[in-house]
């Protein structure tokens, strides 16, 4: 009996099997499916080492400890972290603090956000996600105008000046056991001496970065014309004075205080 496809006892509903398109369609092969492209990954963790300063001035925080730097858009040299891939980022600053201090997140120069300490001891945390496009530049900066005292390393005892006289160089030194280290600054103590005292001048201008104070753009400073400025109620030195507004001037170089 003869037997041609679609003819036979399927009422001519035989089909023959179709054929692939490409003989070489096997997976991952020339005509298969494209293999999906790997995500490129851009990450960074660094930290300061226990034997590293903060520098004396405002400046940028160079984290000479690199656990992790996807990317490579972290650079040890400069402190600053450069976007090698456009998108959306997040941001984590953790600091441990024995004193006063402020640290930043700066965004192509400019500050985004801070976290400000003012007691002994403590530690804070702050976060900030944003959108960046290549080649925007992030970087941390430490700001020691609010560190009045440096602590020990090793039992955090109160370091004082000291003078190396035989290498001719300053040191912080510890009087409570040997540790020291060297200055990096060709001045580690001054010592103010005022002919009169007021009450003025026992206002700490550090209360000018004191996040809790209000502040008002409604007393320019008498003295550098900058609009915004910190207010408080307190006594005067007189106890028959009624209490009274002081004023201290929010410019970083300023500080000016005054009264009404």
């Amino acid at each position: 009996m003869d037997f041609e496809p679609g003819h036979g006892d399927n009422n001519g509903n035989l089909k023959p099997e179709p054929k692939p398109t490409n003989p070489d369609s096997t997976e991952g092969g020339s005509g298969g499916p494209e293999s999906p492209k790997p995500r490129k990954i851009v990450a960074f963790t660094a930290k300061l080492n226990i034997c590293d300063s903060y520098p004396t001035h405002s400046s940028i925080l160079k984290f000479a400890n690199v656990l992790v730097n996807e990317g490579d858009g972290y650079s040890t040299h400069t402190g600053k972290f450069t976007c090698p891939l456009a998108g959306l980022y997040h941001f984590t600053l953790h600091m441990s603090t024995y004193g006063r201090a402020q640290c930043s997140i700066l965004k192509n120069g400019q500050r985004v956000v801070s976290a400000y300490h003012t007691s002994l001891p403590d530690k804070c945390c702050q976060i900030f996600i944003c959108k960046l496009f290549q080649m925007d530049i992030e970087g941390g900066t430490y700001e020691p105008g609010f560190v009045g005292i440096r602590f020990c390393q090793e039992c955090n005892n109160m370091l004082y000046p000291k003078e190396d006289k035989e290498n001719r160089i300053l040191l912080y030194a510890c009087r409570n056991c040997d540790y020291q280290q060297e200055a990096d600054n060709s001045c580690i103590y001054v010592n103010k001496i005022t002919h009169e005292v007021d009450e003025l001048t026992q206002i700490i201008a550090d209360v000018s970065q004191d996040p809790t104070l209000p502040r008002t753009e409604d007393h320019p400073c008498p003295k550098c014309g900058h609009k915004e400025a910190v207010f408080f109620q307190s006594h005067s030195m007189k106890a028959e004075d009624a209490m009274r507004l002081y004023y201290v001037c929010t410019a970083p170089h300023c500080g000016h205080r005054w009264t009404e």
